[in-house]
């Protein structure tokens, strides 16, 4: 998305010409590209979607007391878009962001109230490094936590790229969902076998078990020489 300085034939554009789309936000003109997905119907986002379902069914169902406490949570916790402007998520975004990690992990949680405080852990990576081990090749780094966080009831949200030339910068949409893992059990954390040679790009958070709290995402990259 980008922001759009002098907008054509007025103050003001707003439609679809070709493959871009204009239109205004919060008094921001910007314009974006128009992208059809390659696929439609992936495993992954028919499960996404069946998850999705199921947290607005369980929205429906909480009582008013628990959808006001999301609510009042919404208002008390302002983010940020990506030119930087307040982004207000409603109780509703709330309340599927903090349950969406603990349903697609398959945990047997579910919080029908929001997190006391926002999730503060952010992880770190050191160490990255790849190896040959029985004729296969991984990518494997360790990571912690902030200090103080509860490392027991965190579990590791996974995300790795394709591999990339040399030259190119990843991006977090380069990189597909790769798995969960324990942020105790699986630390160093290991990839399975890697069979092309590449630059790889690693984005990755941690969630709370108990209350769904997650922290933004961190990258790091690494290339690989495949032998």
């Amino acid at each position: 998305m980008a922001k759009v300085l002098g907008p054509y034939g007025g103050s003001e554009c707003r439609g679809k010409v070709g493959s871009v789309s204009f239109n205004m936000w919060r008094g921001i003109q910007y314009v974006r590209s128009i992208s059809t997905p390659v696929t439609l119907n992936s495993d992954r986002q028919l499960h996404v979607r069946a998850i999705s379902k199921a947290l607005t069914e369980e929205w429906q169902a909480i009582t008013d007391s628990e959808r006001h406490s999301w609510n009042y949570y919404a208002t008390q916790h302002i983010e940020t878009n990506v030119l930087g402007s307040p982004k207000r998520l409603s109780g509703y975004n709330w309340f599927l962001r903090c349950n969406f990690l603990l349903l697609d992990a398959e945990i047997s949680l579910f919080c029908k109230t929001p997190p006391k405080s926002p999730c503060l852990f952010i992880p770190t990576s050191s160490n990255i490094f790849y190896l040959y081990e029985d004729g296969a090749t991984y990518i494997q780094f360790d990571y912690n936590s902030y200090p103080g966080a509860a490392q027991d009831f965190c579990y590791l949200d996974m995300w790795l790229t394709k591999p990339l030339s040399a030259g190119r910068k990843p991006t977090i949409h380069d990189a597909v969902h790769y798995g969960y893992y324990g942020a105790l059990q699986d630390n160093p954390w290991s990839s399975g076998p890697i069979t092309l040679t590449g630059l790889y790009g690693l984005y990755f958070r941690l969630f709370n078990i108990d209350s769904g709290a997650r922290s933004p995402f961190v990258s790091d990259k690494i290339f690989v020489n495949v032998v």
